[in-house]
């Protein structure tokens, strides 16, 4: 017996469905199909194909910043800018199609981006205060929003996980290089 809640189920099966054949297989007969219930069980708990995708959405954002507020400050700010960015880029290559669908679906949303952001506002802000920071922090932050960005929609151009962490890395310390004083 399943330990899961049919709406767990339902999302797990609308999950797996979209990393393995996109977001046109995300259909409701195949997201009932694959969690072994019938539409009005779908239909009961999420309205329609869009709020289910709007609670997948929701459930890899929360996924997403637990893993951000997870991880554990240290006494080097920039070291804590290459752990998180090696996080975040992480969690793109490994729900690539989720992590798209995300940013498709809460990029105009400030409340989450504040929060996706907050971490690296926060080793930005340390750096400054350090003096080690070339830039505004404002000015920084969108340097790493533009670098992360820019990084991971090499996914959606077809580069391959490692073309796309050889890029990330690179671009990274260029953008360290240009931001921090050592």
């Amino acid at each position: 017996m399943s330990s899961l809640s049919t709406q767990d189920v339902l999302l797990v099966a609308a999950e797996r469905l979209l990393e393995e054949v996109g977001l046109d297989g995300v259909t409701t007969r195949a997201v009932c199909e694959v969690a072994d219930v019938k539409a009005p069980t779908l239909y009961h708990h999420f309205g329609d194909k869009n709020g289910l995708l709007d609670a997948l959405v929701a459930r890899g954002v929360e996924a997403f910043l637990t893993r951000k507020r997870a991880m554990a400050e240290t006494d080097d700010p920039v070291a804590d800018l290459v752990a998180g960015f090696e996080d975040f880029l992480g969690f793109a290559l490994d729900r690539p199609r989720l992590f798209r669908l995300m940013v498709q679906r809460v990029g105009d949303n400030p409340q989450v981006i504040e929060a996706a952001m907050a971490s690296t506002n926060v080793r930005l802000t340390r750096l400054a205060e350090q003096g080690r920071l070339r830039t505004e922090v404002v000015f920084a932050r969108r340097a790493m929003m533009a670098l992360s960005n820019g990084v991971t929609s090499l996914c959606a151009q077809g580069a391959s996980n490692l073309e796309v962490q050889e890029v990330g890395r690179f671009m990274l310390q260029a953008t360290l290089k240009a931001l921090v004083r050592r």
